[in-house]
């Protein structure tokens, strides 16, 4: 793609190599979850002009291959069912903000 999407080209590959140094549990459908919560959206492979029909693709208008300052703007969503709600706005209105790690 134009570096608006990233693919996992191999998901039994990237669970049993990448996973596991990351992430903690390091099951493929957990990583599809935590993506979900911080707003990326799994994509067609139709729609990357994907070579390989295993591959899984996944966008956020945020993440941008080079652009590091529209990244600050992918938030953690506390419930992704909720909408917009996130971590970082809860933080903000909360009265002990020095408290919370930055993310």
């Amino acid at each position: 793609m134009n570096g608006s999407s990233f693919a996992i080209k191999d998901k039994a590959a990237f669970q049993e190599k990448v996973l596991p140094a990351l992430f903690k549990p390091s099951k493929f459908e957990s990583f599809i979850r935590k993506l979900c919560r911080w707003g990326f959206a799994k994509r067609r492979t139709a729609d990357c002009g994907d070579f390989q029909s295993q591959s899984v693709w996944f966008y956020h208008p945020n993440f941008q291959k080079g652009n590091f300052v529209l990244c600050r703007h992918v938030e953690c969503r506390l419930n992704p069912k909720l909408g917009s709600t996130s971590i970082a706005s809860s933080r903000t209105s909360s009265s002990n903000v020095g408290n919370h790690a930055n993310i």
